[in-house]
Order: C-alpha cells, then sequence, then structure tokens
C-alpha cells in the first residue's frame, strides 16, 4: 500500500510509540503501586477511568480474538479443499467449530497464564520457521534475478494508502494489556526488569516486522500484484509444502489465541467482580460466552465476506480500540498523574537544578510536605521532558481519528 520505504519509517515509528507508551505505564504503575490496567485507570480517575479503559480493552481483544478465528480459517480451507473430499464435517464453520472446542476451549479454561508458556514457545518457534523460509525463498530469487525490482514500490505517499495501513500497524502493536499480568509473574519483578523485557520484546517485534514484510514482498511479489492481496498465506500457493505452512501458522494462532483471552478475562474479572473470590463456575461462564461469541462473528464475518473479513475485523479493532488503549491512554495517564497531579520525583523536581546536583538537597525535597509552589503545575507542564508525551499523544491522537472514519467508509 505505502511502499517498503515508507512502511519500514511507520514500523519504526510506531515500534518507538509502543516502547514509549510501555515506558509510561510502567512509571505511573510503579508510583501508584499498581499491577493492572484496569486498576490504574481506576486509580487515576476513579470510577468512570475504570470503566472506559475496560471497554476500549474488551473491544480490543475481542477484535483481536475474533481476526484469530477469521484467520484459522482462511489458511485451512484451502488445505481442505485440496486434499480432503467435501462433507459436513469439512465446512468451514464445522471444521472451526470442532477446532475451537477441541484444542483453544480447554487451553483457556487454565486458570494460570504461565501454564501457557509451552504454547506460547511453540508459537515463537513456528513463527521463526515460516520467518527463516520466507527470507530464503527470497534471497534464492534475488541471486537468480527473479525479483522484478521495476516494480517493487518503494514509497507511495497517497494519503488514503498511508491511512488504510494505521489501523493494522497499531494492532501489531498491541501489548500493552499484557504489560501488567507479566510483570507480575517475573521473578523478581522490579520496574528496571520490565522494562527491559519491554526493549527487547519491542525491538524483536520491529525486526521480525521488518524483516517479514520486506522479504515477504519481494519473494511474493507478482502474485501480490497480480491478486491484488496483501495476505501471503492467501498466494504462497497450493502444493504440499506450502500447506504444511499454512497448517502451521494456523497452529500459531491456536497456540496464541489463549494469551490473548487470558488478558480479556482478567480484565473481566477485575472489572466487574473484583471485590469477589476466585470462582469456577464463573470462570468457565465467561471463557465459554467469550469464546463462543468470537466464533460466531468470525464465522459469521468469512460467510459474508471471506476475502475481506480480516482486513474488516482489524481496521476496525485497530481503530477504535487498538489506538486508545496502545497509545492514547498511557499518554493521559503519565501526564495526569506526574504533570497535573505532580506526583513522583521525575515530575515534580525536574526543573530544580538542586535535585540533580546536590542528592542531600534532592532527598530533603522528595521528603519535603511544604505545599506546591504557585506555577509549578504550569511549569512541569511546559517542561522539555513534556515535549515527547505531548508529541506522541498528538500524531497517535490524529492518527486514530482519520483511520476511525476510514474504517467506518470501508466497512460500509
Amino acid at each position: 500500500m505505502v511502499g517498503i520505504g515508507v512502511a519500514s519509517v511507520m514500523l519504526a515509528l510506531f515500534g518507538f510509540f509502543t516502547w514509549y507508551s510501555l515506558y509510561l505505564l510502567i512509571q505511573v504503575g510503579e508510583e501508584l503501586q499498581v499491577r493492572s490496567y484496569e486498576a490504574l485507570a481506576d486509580k487515576i480517575v476513579p470510577g468512570k477511568g475504570k470503566l472506559i479503559t475496560t471497554l476500549f480493552m474488551l473491544l480490543l481483544i475481542f477484535g483481536a480474538l475474533t481476526g484469530f478465528i477469521v484467520i484459522i480459517g482462511n489458511v485451512v480451507q484451502p488445505i481442505l479443499d485440496e486434499y480432503i473430499k467435501k462433507s459436513f464435517f469439512t465446512a468451514p464453520p464445522v471444521v472451526l467449530f470442532i477446532g475451537t472446542v477441541v484444542i483453544i476451549l480447554p487451553l483457556c479454561l487454565l486458570r494460570d497464564i504461565g501454564k501457557l508458556e509451552y504454547s506460547s514457545i511453540l508459537a515463537i518457534v513456528l513463527i521463526v520457521l515460516f520467518v527463516g523460509y520466507v527470507a530464503v525463498i527470497s534471497i534464492i530469487d534475488m541471486v537468480n534475478g527473479k525479483v522484478p525490482w521495476n516494480e517493487v514500490l518503494w514509497a507511495n505517499f497517497a494519503p488514503e494508502n498511508f491511512f488504510e495501513a494505521l489501523p493494522i500497524i497499531s494492532l501489531a502493536y498491541t501489548c500493552q494489556i499484557s504489560l501488567f499480568p507479566i510483570w507480575k509473574e517475573l521473578e523478581n519483578p522490579t520496574p528496571s526488569r520490565i522494562n527491559t523485557v519491554s526493549i527487547a520484546m519491542v525491538c524483536v517485534s520491529v525486526f521480525c516486522y521488518l524483516f517479514i514484510g520486506f522479504f515477504g514482498y519481494t519473494a511474493y511479489l507478482n502474485l501480490i500484484v497480480a491478486d491484488k492481496a496483501s495476505n501471503i498465506l492467501l498466494v504462497i500457493g497450493d502444493n504440499v509444502f506450502m500447506n504444511v505452512i499454512r497448517g502451521l501458522f494456523a497452529v500459531v494462532i491456536l497456540c496464541h489465541y489463549p494469551v490473548v483471552h487470558f488478558a480479556f478475562r482478567n480484565s473481566v474479572e477485575e472489572t466487574f467482580f473484583g471485590s469477589y473470590k476466585f470462582n469456577w463456575a464463573r470462570h468457565c461462564i465467561i471463557t465459554i460466552v467469550t469464546v463462543m461469541a468470537t466464533l460466531t462473528l468470525a464465522i459469521v464475518m468469512l460467510s459474508l465476506n471471506a476475502a475481506g473479513a480480516l482486513g474488516k475485523v482489524f481496521d476496525l479493532t485497530g481503530s477504535f480500540a487498538a489506538f486508545p488503549i496502545n497509545f492514547i491512554l498511557p499518554v493521559l495517564f503519565y501526564i495526569k498523574v506526574f504533570l497535573i497531579d505532580g506526583r513522583g520525583a521525575d515530575a515534580t523536581l525536574w526543573h530544580d537544578n538542586n535535585y540533580w546536583n546536590d542528592p542531600t538537597e534532592a532527598q530533603h525535597l522528595l521528603s519535603s510536605t511544604q505545599p506546591e509552589a504557585p506555577g509549578a503545575m504550569k511549569s512541569r507542564l511546559l517542561s522539555k521532558a513534556a515535549i515527547l508525551p505531548y508529541i506522541m499523544l498528538l500524531i497517535t491522537g490524529v492518527c486514530c481519528i482519520i483511520s476511525m472514519e476510514e474504517s467506518v467508509r470501508a466497512f460500509f
């Protein structure tokens, strides 16, 4: 849509925004001693904050989970058509139902996210194999001179293409909702350790997106241009090896669905049943209802438009939920806690040179209970340290509004 060059810049920029949003959430969470996205919103804006954040979060995760099942339907269908005679049990809705009940649902019913570590490791291994295979095919084509470089699109600055890519990119970097559950699972859950984990995760994600984007585009350029498609899995062919690749990718999604669903159920439990003790009946009901709801919606969308179902799900989810949860709310949380309320040494003392030059004076300032000086909040809001949050809020806010309009227009 936007070309290799523009896409690379967008991926790198939003990768940085992703790390920075995680960093802001870590700072705010540590300052307020909160280890939950929803609880963080509730503490900053009591009552409404938690409810609004939860609605955004549930919409985001529900859309992603629905998209996962749509992906499974897309990649499994060519395999069924190639090797299995059509019957009632090979119909896409039936296959998806069986796969959901037999594999996804039992994994989602697990209470402890730590028990999903093996499925997560398997998913990572399969993704690495898939990316490696695509890279090898592309490199071989380059060596043999089969890549039509004259047809490669390096940059396309058409606004409509740029805006069309925004929801997918915002959704691709969705990890903020999993920050606090992972933080609590660390053996030594310090802010520095979770920040190190977030940096490593974002760097690996950016590298993988750039890697598979470039090599996938060059390896299957002719097929992508001919079919006007952007999904490699739909254009890689129908031979045995390609179908194995599709099957492995379906396994990746099957393994990843329960991990994302854990965040969904955790959000529902904490928001609506936070004052109650754990109950297996409630746990099972929430899990079964949400899994079946995503399955039903995915089947309906596939039946209406199999080719465009995934794009519409991800466009709406990325625009209306991913942007607010991933980029906008973390900045607003930080501004409220550190710049407006003036909590924390970084926020209240960065304009005071004594804080940086004299450790004794810094400790005295930190322990002081004197009322805030007139104009202190204005100084914080206009300080140099506030520039980056403002820039990120402006860029992501504008992108969010435009992508909302474009996704709604494309859906109807």
